[in-house]
């Protein structure tokens, strides 16, 4: 097919204007290229100090709530790569430089943070801010003992008080400092006295301590500035007021959580059981636990509720039966050695049997008690190495291991304190 003369210039125009077009989008591309590394190269070249290090706050801030591993590490990145030229000098700007370095490099897990590097760093010359938000990644990267090292030198100051406060909770809870904690719980809530959460954290530090009356005040305490009833709190709660034996105050805070958070219910059945068995409501009881014992065979609460529902049912045989079961499956179980001595005894077995299974349950409560001690001997003496190490001992050999793994990370972040 052949062009006419005005159809070969149309097509001779638009292949012009098509080659214009693509000189002018490789002439932008190159001119964005230019400005992006001209950009780069003011960033980590010409930007002045202050500027590098507010870049290096805010990444290392946002790694706290960055939803990703990527996205973390690409934050250390940023703040790595702004901080490294700032860190060769003896001045506030260098110990803060190499404090965010450390920080960086923690959320990297390139490598373990020498003690030389970090021991050269001045950290009566670091802002507070600066050690709440290093204390708070290295923390968060398991590096405890730096973390406390660095939320002691904050605690010194007054600054920035309230979020201060807020991560020694932290930092000493997982250490096991309960002491420290319920201390820095009382100055926070006079501070913010409308906040739940300096009582919410106490209750958890009661609560671990078995303090079933401080645990239950301070819990109403939390619940009662809540704004939002929680109902799993109010469980917890619930679950204090049984063990107080408080059955009137149980059932109350419990129809509560059943009307605003039904769903809760049926994921606490051990709970209700206990309640129910409080109230001497046996058939209720008795139908919950083989529910719940069809599905979970091997569950020891339900064992031994199981096992004083039949004691106390007189009916012997079957819970010395079940006793037995759930001792060889937790064999630690105070309480369990008890209710199986006083079911032979009261099945008129040999007396020998009855009393070795109550000698092992004053055996084992007394380790308990001598535990209590230890923890608070740790809670007085926050460098003591030894005497975590043997809680840690003690409790595996109760068979207790997530308190024995919880006091050995609390030993090793004292003795290698990185």
């Amino acid at each position: 097919m052949c062009l006419s003369r005005d159809e070969d210039e149309v097509v001779s125009l638009i292949s012009i204007l098509g080659s214009s077009s693509r000189r002018r989008r490789l002439g932008a591309i190159a001119l964005f290229c230019t400005v992006t590394v001209a950009v780069v190269l003011y960033l980590f070249v010409f930007e002045s100090s202050q500027a590098k290090f507010q870049r290096a706050r805010v990444a290392l801030h946002e790694i706290t709530t960055a939803p990703t591993k990527f996205q973390r590490r690409a934050l250390a990145s940023v703040a790595l790569a702004a901080v490294e030229p700032l860190r060769n000098s003896d001045t506030p700007s260098g110990h803060t430089a190499t404090l965010f370095w450390c920080a960086s490099i923690a959320v990297l897990n390139t490598e373990i943070i020498p003690d030389d590097v970090f021991n050269g760093v001045a950290l009566d010359q670091v802002a507070t801010v600066d050690l709440v938000i290093s204390a708070r990644l290295l923390f968060n990267t398991g590096h405890f003992g730096t973390a406390d090292k660095l939320i002691e030198v904050s605690l010194q100051r007054q600054d920035e008080r309230e979020t201060v406060l807020r991560l020694a909770g932290v930092i000493r809870f997982e250490l096991g400092r309960d002491d420290d904690v319920l201390s820095h719980c009382r100055e926070l809530a006079e501070i913010v006295p409308a906040d739940p959460d300096p009582w919410r954290v106490s209750a958890m530090v009661h609560r671990n301590r078995g303090h079933w009356d401080h645990f239950v005040d301070s819990a109403r305490k939390s619940l009662a500035l809540s704004k939002a009833d929680s109902g799993e709190f109010r469980q917890e709660l619930v679950d204090g007021l049984v063990h107080l034996g408080e059955t009137k105050d149980a059932r109350k805070e419990f129809d509560r959580v059943a009307k605003n958070r039904p769903d809760l219910v049926p994921r606490a059945p051990l709970l209700e059981a206990r309640l129910l068995l409080l109230e001497g409501r046996s058939n209720q009881v008795a139908t919950i636990l083989t529910d719940y014992l069809r599905k979970y065979p091997d569950d020891p609460e339900a064992l031994l509720l199981q096992g004083k529902l039949l004691l106390a049912q007189e009916d012997f045989g079957l819970a010395i039966n079940v006793l037995q079961r759930l001792i060889s499956i937790d064999p630690a179980n105070h309480d369990a050695h008890y209710q199986l001595g006083q079911s032979l005894a009261r099945r008129g077995d040999d007396d020998s049997r009855a009393q070795h299974h109550l000698r092992l349950h004053r055996e084992i409560l007394d380790s308990k008690v001598q535990l209590y001690h230890l923890e608070q001997l740790a809670a007085r003496e926050p460098k003591n190495i030894l005497v975590r190490r043997e809680l840690a001992r003690n409790y595996a050999r109760l068979g207790l291991d997530e308190l024995a793994e919880f006091w050995t990370r609390a030993a090793e972040a004292v003795a290698r304190p990185q």
